[in-house]
């Protein structure tokens, strides 16, 4: 082939090139198919990494980190979810009202007219979307605003929705939560209100207080609490942010949040409620202040009574083997064969349902004189759930170990029955009628 071919088919290539792309940003391109009727923007919201708002001489910028937004311009911080959302909601639904073709606009006097030439308002997405958006004059109601995209003659009424949203003050797209935490992964987390303190640990799929005492925690109740302090929100930001606070009198309350595996908290500190009715947050380590509705310190007034599980015991059948109910006179094994406890099954499983659901009424330290007057140093019944090591292990030796002792007093004259988990620092008393659903000796 010779010199002259050679170059031709090169020319050839290029010019098929420059076709194609310019055809396909053609295609493909919010100018050609934006009409009236159908929507401004088509994109995917995953796709945008960055949004840029310029109004006048004022810059914001949203920026995605990993599954965080943050906003910057003015001040830096997280940017707001909810905001986010209705920013892309709001664009995706923008309906195309008229359209005027680059053909009419016969010079840029004619974008002037439209106010898009020198345009103090934009909005940029960042990702696979179209260039900035420019908007210009309002009509004269107000209702609707000619936009049109940056390097292109094609101009485009819409509705003001959009113009009026990203207009909104920046304070508007910070994040108002008092954490940015998801309360699935929060293993642990402690309220400080006054002098008093309670600290609550995630252990698998249930919750345990482990101060100001190691008893078991009521899930339902612990996430109930969690979720409504979660749903406050910042009614504004103030201009500086307060050191966190401890427990002084600087303090009326703080709240520690612990990511589960992480061993530093997000915190919230509460100062005191000022004279016109404020209460101010502090949030660290993001160090931002804000106002806060005062009757997030009713929900931080701790009630251990109503946090606890209140459950005379949970058993998990899956690791007894053995159970023996034992009175002074009498004593009784049911063993487990395979999967299922023979005859005694539904007895077995009436059992462990009462004490899941039985609750206690009220508790008293298991202190000798207590557990003396109770008579549960001579119980009325003593039941032993075991589990039976086939094989010395590191942690158990081979035998019978016991899983729970349950040991049980006499019924007292107001229809109560004292109780006691075997190694545990408090008595419950509960409905004698507990009785009713344990096993016959």
């Amino acid at each position: 082939m010779n010199r002259k071919a050679t170059f031709f088919l090169l020319l050839t290539a290029i010019g098929l090139g420059i076709f194609v792309f310019t055809t396909s940003r053609w295609r493909f391109s919010t100018d050609r198919l934006a009409r009236p009727g159908s929507t401004l923007f088509d994109f995917d919201p995953s796709s945008i990494n960055s949004i840029r708002i310029k109004n006048g001489d004022h810059s914001m910028r949203l920026k995605k980190d990993g599954g965080t937004w943050t906003i910057s311009g003015d001040f830096q911080d997280l940017a707001s979810p909810e905001a986010l959302q209705l920013l892309f909601k709001s664009a995706l639904e923008t309906i195309v009202i008229d359209r005027i073709e680059a053909s009419e606009i016969k010079d840029t006097k004619d974008l002037s007219k439209f106010g898009v030439l020198k345009s103090g308002l934009q909005l940029d997405f960042k990702g696979d979307t179209p260039p900035s958006l420019l908007f210009g004059k309002s009509t004269p109601d107000g209702t609707r605003t000619y936009v049109a995209f940056e390097n292109s003659n094609t101009v485009f009424l819409i509705p003001s929705t959009l113009a009026n949203f990203i207009t909104q003050p920046a304070e508007n797209f910070r994040d108002r939560r008092l954490t940015d935490l998801d309360p699935t992964s929060i293993g642990r987390f402690s309220i400080q209100y006054g002098k008093t303190w309670i600290d609550i640990v995630r252990n698998g799929g249930t919750w345990r207080i482990v101060k100001p005492q190691d008893i078991p925690g009521d899930t339902q109740a612990v996430e109930s609490l969690m979720d409504k302090i979660l749903k406050f929100r910042l009614a504004k930001f103030l201009p500086f942010a307060a050191p966190e606070a401890d427990s002084t009198n600087q303090t009326s309350a703080m709240i520690r949040l612990y990511r589960e595996g992480d061993p530093e908290p997000q915190s919230v500190a509460f100062g005191n409620t000022s004279t016109d009715g404020t209460l101010v947050a502090t949030l660290a380590p993001r160090s931002v202040s804000g106002t806060v509705d005062t009757g997030i310190l009713d929900l931080l007034k701790i009630d251990l009574d109503a946090l606890r599980d209140k459950s005379i015991a949970h058993v998990n059948p899956d690791l007894v083997d053995l159970i023996r109910i034992s009175t002074p006179d009498k004593k009784r094994d049911i063993r487990r064969s395979a999967e299922a406890w023979g005859d005694d099954t539904d007895t077995v499983q009436k059992m462990i349902d009462s004490l899941r659901t039985t609750h206690s009424v009220s508790y008293k330290p298991a202190t000798p004189t207590e557990l003396k007057n109770l008579g549960l140093d001579t119980p009325l019944m003593k039941i032993e759930f075991v589990a039976i090591v086939s094989e010395n292990t590191p942690e158990s030796p081979a035998g019978e170990q016991v899983v729970m002792e349950l040991i049980l007093g006499k019924p007292l004259p107001d229809g109560q029955i004292p109780l006691q988990v075997k190694g545990q620092p408090e008595i419950m008393l509960a409905p004698a009628s507990l009785l009713e659903s344990l096993p016959s000796l």
